[in-house]
């Protein structure tokens, strides 16, 4: 259990059957410039040896906090590994991406200079298990935009005050719960800021939650409209399926 106050922020990181991975995402994270940080880390009913590498990984770091609950899928985890906190911030880091050394001590530097605005992310790559990369070329940041395809990936830091405003990640979702749920996180209004450091790495891979997600893409995009209908048509964005 978590045995201290948390003020600033804290990284969460969902891990199911990732244990071949998830060594080099809590590697990234000890080797950020901003040491200050809490990492929960929730192991969602791994049946390989996701927990034994976890425990090895974090040692005697009282930074990182391990959970281990029945599978219920990413967008509980998340829901479950941030109400585990009081935090200030939020990141929630796949267990098969990186961050860059600089990532956490730039976007608390700017969130805490701007409070106007509700999420920061930067630059990122793609790369891949044979060693190669690629510029992973982001579109510019517009909530009419944001409604028709997501430019945000899920490792943005975000307010937990703007977080608390929400009802969560949509659990019923198996993929794009991050799109649905940035979608009723700026609804109201709140600003995005797109650093232009390179801050963060979203590996490809044959078992990428994106490539299966994708072939589901219609079904859940029009789930997404229907739920969110009313933001959909202020902006006047009425669509048909």
């Amino acid at each position: 259990m978590i045995t201290h106050e948390i003020n600033d922020r804290v990284n969460i990181i969902p891990c199911y059957n990732y244990a071949h991975y998830i060594k080099e995402a809590i590697d990234s994270l000890r080797q950020s410039t901003y040491k200050d940080f809490c990492c929960v880390i929730v192991n969602d009913g791994s049946t390989d040896n996701s927990e034994e590498v976890i425990k090895e990984c974090v040692g005697d770091d009282d930074r990182f906090h391990y959970f281990s609950i029945e599978n219920h899928g990413l967008a509980y985890v998340r829901n479950f590994g941030i109400g585990k906190t009081n935090s200030k911030y939020v990141l929630s880091l796949d267990p098969d991406d990186k961050i860059s050394p600089t990532y956490i001590e730039g976007g608390l530097w700017f969130l805490n200079e701007n409070k106007d605005f509700s999420v920061y992310y930067g630059k990122a790559k793609m790369f891949f298990d044979d060693g190669k990369e690629t510029q992973w070329n982001l579109p510019p940041y517009a909530y009419k935009n944001l409604l028709l395809g997501n430019m945000i990936y899920s490792a943005c830091i975000i307010r937990r005050s703007d977080f608390d405003k929400t009802d969560g990640y949509d659990e019923t979702m198996k993929a794009y719960e991050d799109w649905e749920f940035l979608i009723r996180l700026l609804s109201h209004g709140g600003k995005v800021y797109m650093s232009d450091d390179l801050v963060f790495f979203y590996r490809r891979h044959e078992g990428s939650m994106d490539n299966i997600a994708q072939k589901h893409y219609k079904d859940y995009f029009q789930y997404i409209y229907e739920k969110n209908k009313e933001l959909y048509l202020k902006n006047n964005l009425g669509l048909k399926f």
